[in-house]
């Protein structure tokens, strides 16, 4: 286990006593304390700018999206993206359609259909259409549907 990761795992476990503990031993978080944005630096790669502030939105570290994997990079097709992976999906971002999500099987069709090269850059997040579990995401040049 890496000296990261075990930091990372005092911080929740100190947090989780604090929770737990903290008014009954006269602890508590300062006013306005953000754990979230406070525990950033518990992942090894720090999200930034626009593509920050959509993961801090979810939750940050502690969301749905968990830690970033990788360093925010550009995406390859030349118009000035940039996109960053985490453990629960994707952010990518344009500056003209700002930082969206893309996860699960709508993430793996953007993948197969050439990503923002094939279908350009996500305009929203995904949302549900219709019922019945179904989602779908538009993007520049198409719409990408899923139902379970």
């Amino acid at each position: 286990m890496t000296m990261q990761r075990i930091r990372r795992r005092l911080a929740t476990m100190a947090l989780l006593l604090l929770t737990v503990f903290g008014s009954a031993v006269g602890l508590s978080q300062p006013a306005g304390a953000d754990p979230a944005a406070e525990s950033a630096s518990g992942c090894a790669f720090a999200p930034y700018g626009d593509i920050g502030a959509k993961w801090q939105s979810i939750g940050g570290e502690w969301g749905f999206y968990g830690c970033p994997t990788m360093d925010e990079a550009w995406t390859t097709d030349g118009r000035g993206g940039r996109y960053q992976y985490f453990h629960g999906g994707l952010i990518i971002w344009h500056p003209s359609t700002g930082a969206h999500l893309i996860y699960g099987a709508i993430h793996q069709a953007f993948v197969n259909r050439g990503r923002e090269a094939g279908v350009g850059y996500p305009i929203n997040d995904e949302y549900s259409i219709g019922g019945n579990g179904c989602r779908q995401q538009d993007f520049e040049t198409d719409s990408i549907p899923w139902c379970p």
